[in-house]
């Protein structure tokens, strides 16, 4: 039995679907591991700085998984994107 409930709204699914389907796959893997363990050790998650509830996952180098996890035990996807491979910290200092 599912420790968690895990939701994702409509704009997150449409993320989903235009994703390749190898990186489709290792998303759907993190959040079956999210509904099963909550905020494991297995997956690389930080909070988000400025909000009490909200988290985000990484799987690989590019996709970010946010969440927001409610206090009922239920895990709200609101958000799954790719960081682009140019976007870095040091980037910005040379713009």
């Amino acid at each position: 039995m599912p420790k968690y409930t895990v939701l994702v709204e409509g704009k997150a699914k449409k993320q989903l679907r235009k994703m390749p389907k190898d990186q489709q796959t290792r998303i759907l893997t993190a959040l079956k591991t999210l509904e099963a363990e909550g905020l494991s050790n297995k997956l690389d998650i930080k909070k988000l700085q400025g909000y009490q509830y909200h988290y985000r996952v990484r799987v690989g180098q590019l996709v970010r998984i946010r969440f927001e996890l409610s206090p009922e035990r239920t895990i709200i996807v609101y958000s799954i994107s790719t960081r682009e491979k140019h976007t870095s910290k040091v980037g910005y200092f040379f713009q």
